[in-house]
């Protein structure tokens, strides 16, 4: 009897290892990575961000990483960076970045703090100039998002939700300067 016990183990462990191990040559001949993949390997970082990491920053490395990519996105981009000049995890990490596309070209910002509870709190910014009316620009460039009010008297806020808002100012005799705001909690 501990004969049969012992051989039922031993092919029970064998298929489990044969059944792991053919799961990983199916991840690894496939474009789908595991679930874990993201956890397992290690995080490739953009340029910026790796300035930050050099540094000493490790909370928010992943939270910069996410906006300045987004922020570059199909465009040629330059950055500088805020460093903090001691305990650079602890602290306020900023970029400020110029980004080109074929026919634009834009100013953003991003910046990151860790939280009391660990976490990572940010915001980003980009400021675009358009050669249009700010009405033309509301209803053409943003119309999904609803006029809210105006800061005061010359700047309009566009809603898009409790995180996200644009505001539009008049510049020239027909341009709009958009400033996009989004805070990432």
């Amino acid at each position: 009897m501990p004969k049969v016990t012992v051989k039922v183990i031993f092919v029970a462990v064998l298929f489990v290892i044969l059944c792991s191990v053919e799961a990983r040559h199916a991840f690894a001949d496939s474009s789908v990575n595991p679930p874990y993949a993201a956890v397992t390997a290690p995080p490739k970082y953009n340029g910026i961000t790796t300035l930050f990491a050099d540094a000493g920053a490790r909370t928010c490395l992943g939270r910069m990483n996410q906006i300045t990519n987004y922020l570059s996105q199909g465009a040629q981009a330059g950055a500088y960076a805020f460093i903090p000049p001691n305990e650079t995890n602890l602290r306020l990490l900023s970029t400020s970045v110029e980004a080109r596309t074929a026919n634009d070209v834009f100013y953003a910002s991003a910046t990151a703090a860790p939280t009391p509870n660990g976490a990572c709190g940010a915001l980003y910014e980009t400021v675009d100039y358009w050669p249009a009316a700010c009405q033309e620009v509301a209803t053409k460039a943003y119309p999904q998002l609803r006029p809210e009010r105006f800061i005061q008297q010359v700047i309009q806020v566009l809603d898009g939700g409790d995180t996200l808002k644009i505001f539009l100012m008049p510049a020239g005799q027909n341009g709009c300067v958009a400033i996009k705001k989004e805070v990432l909690y």
